[in-house]
C-alpha cells in the first residue's frame, strides 16, 4: 500500500483507514496519535487503542489488507540516534496497535518507500540512517517477521521516496 505523504503513516483495510505517528511541529514533534476513519461514514476520530508504542514520523506503512497494518522505522527527534527499526502491528479485529520485535527493520532507517502486495509480503526499500540507503526489507505476513532482502535493494540509494503496487490489477 502506498505511504502517503512523509509526516503520517497511512495504510487501508476493507472498513476503516489509519492515520499513525507524524510531526506535529514545535520544540517536540514526535506525535504516537492515532486516528481512524471509518470509510462508511467517511468520519476520522482519534483512536488510542491505535497508537504507535513509540512517537516517531518519516515511517514505512502497509497491510496485508483483511488482518494486520504496519508501521516500521521512523524519525525520532531528539533521539540518539534519531533513526528507529522498530515496528508496531495494528490487528485491524481489535483496532489495536503494538510493537512487534519480529518486525522490526533490519537496519534503522527513516523516509523509505513502503508497499505490500495485499496478501504476502510488505517491502520497506531505501531511507536515511544518516545515509541515504538503499537496502530493501521484506515482512513476510505469514510469520510477521522482517528481514533484509538483496534482491528487492533499490538501484539507487535515496529516502522521501514514494510507494505503491499494483496487487488489485
Amino acid at each position: 500500500m502506498l505511504s502517503i505523504g512523509i509526516h503520517a503513516s497511512t495504510w487501508k483495510a476493507g472498513r476503516f483507514g489509519y492515520a499513525l505517528g507524524g510531526d506535529i511541529g514545535g520544540a517536540t514533534p514526535n506525535s504516537l496519535i492515532a486516528d481512524c476513519t471509518t470509510f462508511a461514514t467517511q468520519t476520522t476520530a482519534a483512536l488510542t487503542s491505535a497508537n504507535l508504542s513509540l512517537a516517531r514520523y518519516y515511517l514505512a506503512s502497509f497491510s496485508d489488507g483483511a488482518r494486520f497494518g504496519y508501521a516500521l522505522g521512523g524519525y525520532i527527534f531528539g533521539g540518539a540516534p534519531p533513526n528507529s527499526l522498530i515496528a508496531d502491528c495494528t490487528t485491524f479485529a481489535t483496532q489495536t496497535t503494538a510493537a512487534l520485535t519480529s518486525a522490526n527493520l533490519s537496519l534503522a532507517r527513516y523516509g523509505p518507500a513502503s508497499f505490500s502486495d495485499g496478501a504476502r509480503f510488505g517491502y520497506a526499500l531505501g531511507g536515511y540512517t544518516g545515509a541515504y540507503s538503499l537496502v530493501a526489507d521484506c515482512t513476510t505476513f505469514a510469520t510477521q517477521t522482517t528481514a533484509a532482502l538483496a534482491s528487492a535493494n533499490l538501484s539507487l540509494a535515496r529516502r522521501y521516496l514514494p510507494g505503491f503496487s499494483d496487487y488489485n490489477v
